[in-house]
């Protein structure tokens, strides 16, 4: 079993936008007054699926294959 080199990809909010004041303003402000999500549904699937997919792995013993840009884990 030999480990490939990941390839470099890097999915980021804007320069300066970092604390969760920030993330929970920009979720009010989207509810309120139909302004766009910075850190929208395919944001949070970037961040959290790859954990998910961690978890699966070390409760089942298997190796899960995630891929980035279908967002879908493979077989």
């Amino acid at each position: 079993f030999k480990i490939e080199d990941p390839k470099k990809l890097e999915y980021k909010v804007p320069q300066g936008y970092s604390s969760h004041v920030d993330h929970w303003s920009n979720f009010a402000r989207a509810i309120r007054e139909g302004t766009p999500l910075i850190e929208n549904t395919e944001f949070g699937m970037r961040a959290a699926a790859p954990a998910l997919a961690c978890n699966m792995s070390l409760v089942d013993r298997t190796i899960i294959h995630w891929d980035p840009d279908a967002m879908m884990l493979r077989n």
